[in-house]
């Protein structure tokens, strides 16, 4: 047997028990259940937006200095007569997950100031951000340097200054406004997961295989959980954070959204947040709110007066999905270093094995002894 032949046959074996591994431990593993149906949100009809004024708009280029990373380069959008007509409202805007430019949020951004309130674009810390490594506390603290920039601004209010966080982003902003209660007045989260990044990752997961049989569900289930000894954010829960918050909170969704359990985030958000919430589930809209349409204009109402609810406000139509979230397996075993490590030493023992029978194969036809003795 070749030299090539006895490595494909180790990277067989490594492969093959890898997902020996993880097939046995997905099915004894316990801990695992599949997400049941939420019963309705109930949200009551969206009244019809007023015709806003439309500002023209400013825009200026500035630098934010971070700690630990070059400055961020930075627009402020404003309405251009925000200096003569009185001081406005600001809004930070967070990126959500991967890499994010001031260019990407900019449209946005423009709308906002088009409505009446100014916001602060920049783009985003890429240093020590990656698949399996995110310090959300760092990402907040570059939020709350944008926010402060955005204060110092000629023509905006510093005393009504807002965060807005964008799908990921809204662990960002919830975890700025916890280390700098005093620069935030409200909060804004868009296409918020609320549960977990892992538990959002298994329920897209799972919303595709809602058909499979049981066991495949769980076989990903787990595959996902395992992931935990790898990346350092997957368990983040952001609901002891909005617990500790006593301000305005406003949260927006797409009802078509299929990255997020609308159900389960709307009721997390409204249970963890001491104060009732402005809830908004916009019809035909997915994770990606679209540019230029009501729902800006809707939220440049809110920030110019947040309403003082007597309990939470959740509006809009139901979301499509209306599967919760299942329950994910913790234990030990299913880290996937060991089973690495296990995996490695079946490989390393079938080449060794292989290699013995070769070498015993060329001594017996070479006439030759495979050993000294």
């Amino acid at each position: 047997m070749s030299l090539i032949a006895r490595l494909l046959l180790a990277l067989l074996a490594f492969a093959g028990t890898s997902a020996a591994l993880l097939i046995v431990t997905s099915q004894i593993v316990p801990g695992w259940r599949p997400a049941g149906i939420q019963p309705p949100l109930d949200p009551r009809p969206t009244e019809p937006a007023a015709e806003p004024e439309v500002y023209k708009v400013r825009q200026t280029s500035v630098e934010i200095a971070v700690e630990g990373s070059p400055n961020l380069s930075a627009w402020i959008l404003q309405p251009a007569e925000s200096n003569e007509a009185g001081a406005v409202p600001g809004l930070a805007l967070v990126h959500g997950a991967g890499p994010g430019s001031r260019e990407s949020l900019v449209d946005t951004a423009r709308a906002f100031a088009a409505a009446g309130t100014a916001a602060i674009v920049y783009n985003k810390r890429t240093a020590g951000y990656s698949v399996l490594a995110r310090d959300f506390a760092v990402l907040a603290e570059d939020a709350i340097r944008a926010a402060d920039v955005l204060a110092n601004a000629p023509g905006v209010d510093p005393q009504r200054i807002g965060i807005l966080g964008f799908s990921e982003g809204a662990w960002v902003a919830t975890t700025a406004v916890q280390a700098a209660p005093q620069r935030f007045v409200f909060l804004v989260l868009v296409s918020a997961p609320i549960v977990t990044p892992l538990e959002q990752s298994s329920w897209i997961v799972d919303q595709k295989l809602a058909g499979a049989p049981p066991a495949i569900r769980k076989l990903a289930a787990t595959a996902l959980a395992s992931g935990r000894s790898l990346i350092n954010y997957l368990d983040f829960d952001v609901r002891p954070t909005l617990a500790t918050l006593d301000l305005p909170i406003y949260g927006i969704w797409g009802a078509d959204d299929p990255t997020v359990p609308i159900n389960v985030a709307v009721r997390r958000l409204t249970d963890a947040a001491p104060s009732p919430v402005t809830a908004r589930i916009l019809p035909g809209a997915g994770h990606q709110l679209p540019t230029g349409t009501d729902w800006e204009v809707d939220l440049a109402d809110w920030i110019a007066s947040p309403a003082n609810l007597g309990a939470d406000d959740i509006t809009g139509v139901e979301p499509v999905s209306a599967a919760g979230v299942g329950s994910l397996p913790t234990l030990w075993y299913l880290n996937p270093i060991l089973h690495t490590i296990v995996s490695a030493g079946v490989a390393i023992l079938v080449f060794v094995m292989t290699s013995r029978k070769h070498r015993a194969g060329v001594a017996s036809a070479s006439g030759m002894p495979s050993h000294p003795g």
